[in-house]
C-alpha cells in the first residue's frame, strides 16, 4: 500500500501544436470584428435614436406653437366682443380655451372691470411684489406694439417661479373703456393638453425659464431645449427621451455574429480544457497541501497515521516533540516502538494490536509513553479509522493529548485526599484515646485505690491472708499496668502540637465550598457571606479543615432531612468579627437544636445520625479548643435551623500576611 504525503512534481504541459495556436489567432481576430461590428451597431443605433428624437422634439413645438396661436386668435375674437355682453367660447374656441384646466381664468382688463381674470391677477400682485411689476409690463407692452404677449411664470410666496402665467390681447372694440383682453394659463396642463399619450410614454416635457440649468440640443445628457417665440415670457421647451427603442435589424446581424464567435470560441475550448484542467488541478493540489502544512504547524494535538499492518506512515511536529524523535525515526516503524518503555512492551504490544483492530473508545486510552530523553509522557489517545475515496479503511488516525499536568494534579489531589483522610483517622484516634483515658482512668483509680487500702488493712491482719494477700498484689499491678498503658495512649493521642499560622479565611473556605458542592446533590445551595477585607486567623490550616468539614457535613446533612421541591436544601457560611477573634458560622435551614439534646452534642460516640459514630463535633470541639477559641451553638436568624460558630483567634497585624 502506498503512502504520499507531498504532491509530486507535475509535468511539462507543453506547448500547443500549431493548428491549436492557429485556431486561437483566428478567434482572437474574430474577436476584433465582433467588438469593431458591436462598435459599429452602436453607432447606427445612437444616430438613428436621435434623428427620431430631434424629429419628435421639433414635432412637438409645432403643436405647442400653433395651440398658442389658436389661443392668441381666439382672444383676440373675444376682444372684438363689447365687455358688456357674455361670450360663450365654446362655439367658436380651440382646445386651450375649451380647457379650464389649462386656461383657468380670462376675461376684460379694464380699471373698472370685475371677474375671474381680474381676480386672479390681484391674486399674484398680492402673492408677490415681482408680480405686480411683470403684470404692469404685460398691460403696457400689449397697448404700446398692439399685439399678444406673454408674461410669467409667476412667482410664489417665497419668491420662487409657479407653473402658470398670463396673456394678454390688445382689445378692439368700441367701449373705449375696455383695454385689454388677459387669460391665466397654467402651462403643465397646456403641455397635458398638447402632449399626447403615446409621446408622454417616451418623452418627459417640461417648460422651464430661460435662466434654468443647462441641457444640450444634441440628444444627449439632459434633452433638447428649444426656446420658445413667445413676447415677453422668456420660457424654454424641454424634452427628455425616457426609453429609446433599439432597432431590431442591426440586433439581429449582432446576435449572429456573437454566436459564430461562440461557436468557434468553445471549440477553441475544448481542444484547450485539458490543460486548463490539469494546470488547476496542480493549483488545486498545492494550495491544499499548503492548507495542511499549515494546519499541522498550528495545531498542538499530535497527530499519528498507521496502516493496517501496524506501521506508521504519518506524524506531526507536535507528536515529535511529544516523544522526542524525527519523522525519520519513525516513519515505517512497528511495535515495539521506541517511545514506549520498557516494561510496559508486553502491555502495549497487546494493547496496539486491540487498538489496530476496533480503535479506542469514545473517552479515549490513556498510555504512558518514554521521552527521548527518559522522562515519562502521559498521554489520552483516540483512534479514528482513516477511510480513502472509495470509504475503504486504510488505516487508523490517532490523536494523541498530553495529559501530564493534569494526571500529575489527579495524583497531588489523590495524595492531599489521602493526608486528610490520614490527618481525620489520627483526629478521630485521639479523640477516642482521650475519652478512653477519661472514662477509664476514674474507674481504675478507685480500683487502685480500694485495692491498695484492701492490702493495708489486710497487713494488718496477717493471719490466714496470704493467698489472698497474693492475689490483690496481683490485681494492684494490673491495675497500674492499664493504668500506665492509658497514659501511654493519652500521650501518644495528644502528642502532635499544633502548627498555628496566619490564614487568609476567604480562600481557605471558598476552596472547603467548592469541594462540598461538588459532593452534595445539584440541589443542595450553599451561600457565602462575608467582608470584603481580608479575615487572617491563628489557626493550623490541617486541623482546622478537619473542624470545619465536620460542622460543614453536619449542616448539609441535616438540611437535606426533609427537603422537598418546594423546600429547598440551604446551608449558608458567614464570618463575623468580636474582640480580636473572627468566627465562622455555619448555618442550615434544618430542624435545628432541640434544647434536650444541647448538652450531649459535643459527646463523644453520642450521634442523632443513623449510622453515625458520634466523633464530628467532638473532633470539631477539640480542634477548635486546642487552637484556644470556642464553638457556640444557636438557631440561624435567615434560614431557621441550628448554626455552630467556630471562634478562632484573629491574627496579629504583625502577623498577616504581606
Amino acid at each position: 500500500m502506498g503512502w504520499e504525503w507531498s504532491p509530486a512534481p507535475a509535468r511539462d504541459a507543453g506547448l500547443p501544436s500549431g493548428w491549436i495556436a492557429a485556431l486561437v489567432v483566428l478567434s482572437l481576430a474574430l474577436l476584433v470584428v465582433a467588438i469593431t461590428l458591436v462598435a459599429v451597431v452602436r453607432r447606427f443605433e445612437h444616430e438613428e435614436a436621435l434623428r427620431q428624437y430631434r424629429a419628435d422634439a421639433a414635432w412637438l413645438q409645432r403643436a405647442l406653437a400653433f395651440h398658442l396661436q389658436r389661443l392668441e386668435r381666439d382672444l383676440t375674437h373675444l376682444a372684438t366682443q363689447p365687455p358688456s355682453e357674455t361670450t360663450d367660447p365654446s362655439a367658436f374656441a380651440g382646445a386651450l380655451l375649451r380647457d379650464t384646466q389649462a386656461v383657468t381664468a380670462w376675461g376684460w382688463w379694464a380699471p373698472q372691470a370685475v371677474g375671474p381674470a381680474v381676480a386672479a391677477m390681484d391674486a399674484d400682485r398680492l402673492t408677490h411684489p415681482d408680480n405686480a411689476a411683470a403684470l404692469d409690463t404685460l398691460r403696457a407692452a400689449t397697448q404700446a406694439f398692439g399685439r399678444p404677449s406673454y408674461v410669467g411664470p409667476m412667482r410664489d410666496g417665497i419668491g420662487q417661479p409657479s407653473s402658470h402665467g398670463w396673456l394678454a390681447v390688445p382689445a378692439s372694440a368700441t367701449d373705449t373703456s375696455a383695454v385689454l383682453v388677459a387669460a391665466r394659463i397654467d402651462w403643465p396642463a397646456v403641455l397635458a393638453a398638447v402632449v399626447p399619450p403615446w409621446y408622454a410614454a417616451r418623452y418627459q416635457v417640461s417648460v422651464t425659464q430661460t435662466g434654468a440649468p443647462h441641457m444640450t440640443d444634441d440628444g444627449e445628457g439632459d434633452g433638447i431645449r428649444t426656446v420658445l417665440d413667445l413676447p415677453g415670457a422668456p420660457l424654454v421647451l424641454s424634452v427628455k427621451p425616457l426609453d429609446v427603442p433599439t432597432p431590431a435589424v442591426p440586433r439581429g446581424l449582432l446576435l449572429l455574429a456573437l454566436v459564430l464567435l461562440l461557436a468557434l470560441g468553445a471549440a477553441a475550448w475544448a481542444m484547450l480544457r485539458g490543460m486548463r484542467a490539469r494546470q488547476q488541478a496542480q493549483q488545486a493540489l498545492q494550495a491544499e497541501v499548503a492548507f495542511r502544512r499549515a494546519m499541522e504547524s498550528a495545531v498542538r494535538t499530535g497527530l499519528r497515521v498507521w496502516d493496517m499492518e501496524g506501521r506508521i506512515r504519518y506524524v506531526n511536529r507536535a507528536f515529535c516533540e511529544l516523544v522526542g524523535y524525527g519523522p525519520q525515526e519513525l516513519l515505517g516503524r512497528a511495535a515495539p516502538l521506541p517511545y514506549w518503555p520498557d516494561e510496559l512492551h508486553d502491555e502495549l504490544s497487546a494493547l496496539h494490536g486491540e487498538l489496530r483492530r476496533a480503535g479506542t473508545p469514545a473517552a479515549g486510552v490513556e498510555l504512558v509513553f518514554r521521552h527521548r530523553d527518559g522522562h515519562r509522557v502521559d498521554v489520552l489517545v483516540h483512534e479514528s479509522a482513516l477511510l480513502d475515496t472509495k470509504g475503504r479503511q486504510i488505516g487508523w488516525m490517532s490523536a494523541v493529548l498530553d495529559i501530564t499536568e493534569r494526571k500529575q494534579a489527579q495524583r497531588l489531589e489523590a495524595l492531599h485526599r489521602e493526608r486528610l483522610e490520614a490527618l481525620g483517622q489520627l483526629v478521630a484516634v485521639g479523640e477516642m484515646a482521650s475519652t478512653l483515658a477519661h472514662e477509664l482512668n476514674q474507674p481504675l483509680g478507685a480500683l487502685n485505690g480500694f485495692v491498695h487500702g484492701l492490702l493495708n488493712r489486710l497487713r494488718t491482719q496477717p493471719p490466714g491472708l496470704d493467698e489472698i494477700r497474693a492475689v490483690v498484689e496481683r490485681i494492684a499491678g494490673l491495675a497500674d499496668k492499664v493504668g500506665r498503658i492509658v497514659q501511654r495512649v493519652n500521650a501518644f493521642a495528644r502528642r502532635r502540637e499544633l502548627d498555628a499560622r496566619p490564614l487568609a479565611l476567604q480562600p481557605f473556605l471558598r476552596r472547603l465550598i467548592e469541594a462540598q458542592r461538588a459532593r452534595t446533590d445539584s440541589r443542595m445551595r450553599i451561600d457565602v457571606d462575608w467582608p470584603a477585607d481580608e479575615a487572617v486567623v491563628l489557626a493550623d490550616p490541617g486541623w482546622l479543615e478537619h473542624a470545619v468539614r465536620n460542622v460543614l457535613d453536619n449542616a448539609v446533612h441535616w438540611a437535606s432531612v426533609g427537603s422537598t421541591s418546594e423546600r429547598q436544601a440551604r446551608v449558608r457560611v458567614t464570618l463575623h468579627r468580636e474582640a480580636q477573634r473572627i468566627g465562622i458560622a455555619i448555618g442550615d435551614n434544618g430542624p435545628g437544636v432541640a434544647p434536650d439534646i444541647a448538652d450531649t452534642l459535643f459527646t463523644a460516640f453520642v450521634s442523632r445520625k443513623e449510622g453515625g459514630m458520634g466523633m464530628g463535633l467532638a473532633i470539631a470541639r477539640s480542634v477548635v479548643e486546642a487552637h484556644r477559641g470556642r464553638i457556640d451553638v444557636g438557631r440561624d436568624p435567615l434560614l431557621g435551623g441550628a448554626r455552630f460558630t467556630l471562634w478562632l483567634p484573629q491574627a496579629a497585624p504583625s502577623e498577616n500576611r504581606p
